[in-house]
């Protein structure tokens, strides 16, 4: 029984308006989190949110504050 709640990579693509080579990018090389299962691969919105949190930048923040944080 899959967990309620978690994403597929088609949703993930929808969510963010990405092409499946863009998410499969920031799966490698950019630690984008998810979940294996077999052959499916499946995110939890609670860790994609946390990622995407993680790479906020707000407007106002001065170049010292952003350095360090990888892209995207």
């Amino acid at each position: 029984m899959e967990k309620p709640g978690l994403m597929t990579k088609e949703e993930v693509q929808d969510y963010l308006r990405i092409s499946h080579q863009t998410l499969q990018r920031y799966m490698k090389e950019y630690g984008l989190p998810y979940i294996k299962l077999g052959r499916r691969v499946l995110f939890d919105p609670a860790a994609l949110k946390a990622w995407l949190e993680a790479r906020t930048i707000v407007s106002g923040t001065s170049a010292k504050a952003s350095r360090g944080r990888t892209s995207p």
